[in-house]
C-alpha cells in the first residue's frame, strides 16, 4: 500500500501548489506500479499522525497572490481540479482518513475515488464546504459529491445556493460517519435517498407541484 501524509500541521495541512504537484506526481507513479495495490492518504496533526486532515487551499497564498498578481494562483486551481479528476478516475482503491478538519480542497482530495475507494470518518471529523456560501462553482466537485452523500437532502442537486451550511448538514455528516461516502457514477440523489422523504418533499426537490 502506498501511504501519503499531508505534512503542514501548523497550517492544518492547507494545500499549497507544491503539495498538489507532489501528490499528482505520486499518484501517477503509483497508478502503474504493480507493488502498490491501494493508496491511503492521511494528515499530520500537531501531536503526530491524524488529528487534522486538510483545511483546504492555502488562503494566505491566495491573498498574497491576488495582491501581487502572482500567475501561480491560476496554476493552483487548474492543477487542483486536475488532481481531483485524477482521484475520481484513479484505477486503484483510494483510502482517506478524514480525521479532524476536512474543508474545501480537503474534501476535494477525499470525497472522490472509484467504487472500491473508502472514506473513513471519525468522531473528530469536521467537514465543511464554505465555498458554497459564496457561490463558488464547481469547486473541487462539491456540487457532485455532496448530492450523493448518504443522507443528503434532495435539494443538494438543485443549485450551489442550496448547499450552504445549514441544519441539513448534521444528518449528512452522521450518515457519512456510519458508512463510506458513495460516489458511484450510476447513483443519483433520488435513487439513493428519495425513499426517505415524503411525496411533498420529493416534489419540491424535483421542482414540481401537486395537481389539484
Amino acid at each position: 500500500m502506498g501511504l501519503v501524509t499531508l505534512n503542514r500541521p501548523r497550517a492544518l495541512n492547507a494545500l499549497s501548489l507544491d503539495m498538489i504537484r507532489a501528490l499528482t506526481v505520486t499518484l501517477l507513479a503509483w497508478a502503474d506500479d504493480p507493488r502498490v495495490q491501494r493508496v491511503a492518504v492521511r494528515g499530520m496533526g500537531r501531536e503526530g499522525p491524524f488529528g487534522t486532515f486538510c483545511a483546504g487551499g492555502d488562503i494566505r497564498f491566495f491573498h498574497q497572490a491576488v495582491l501581487t498578481g502572482d500567475p501561480r494562483l491560476v496554476d493552483f486551481f487548474t492543477e487542483e481540479y486536475a488532481l481531483n479528476y485524477l482521484i475520481h478516475t484513479y484505477p486503484k482503491p483510494y483510502v482517506v482518513f478524514m480525521d479532524g478538519v476536512v474543508m474545501g480542497g480537503g474534501m476535494g482530495i477525499s470525497a472522490h475515488g472509484s467504487d472500491e475507494s473508502l472514506r473513513i470518518a471519525t468522531e473528530r471529523t469536521k467537514m465543511a464546504m464554505p465555498e458554497t456560501a459564496i457561490g463558488l462553482f464547481p469547486d473541487v466537485g462539491g456540487g457532485w459529491f455532496l448530492a450523493r452523500c448518504p443522507g443528503a437532502w434532495p435539494w443538494c442537486r438543485r443549485s450551489p445556493r442550496s448547499l450552504r451550511p445549514s441544519r441539513r448538514w448534521p444528518r449528512c455528516c452522521t450518515n457519512l460517519n456510519r458508512r463510506p461516502l458513495q460516489t458511484s457514477k450510476r447513483g443519483n440523489c433520488r435513487r439513493d435517498t428519495g425513499h426517505r422523504f415524503s411525496p411533498r418533499i420529493r416534489r419540491r426537490a424535483n421542482g414540481t407541484r401537486r395537481r389539484h
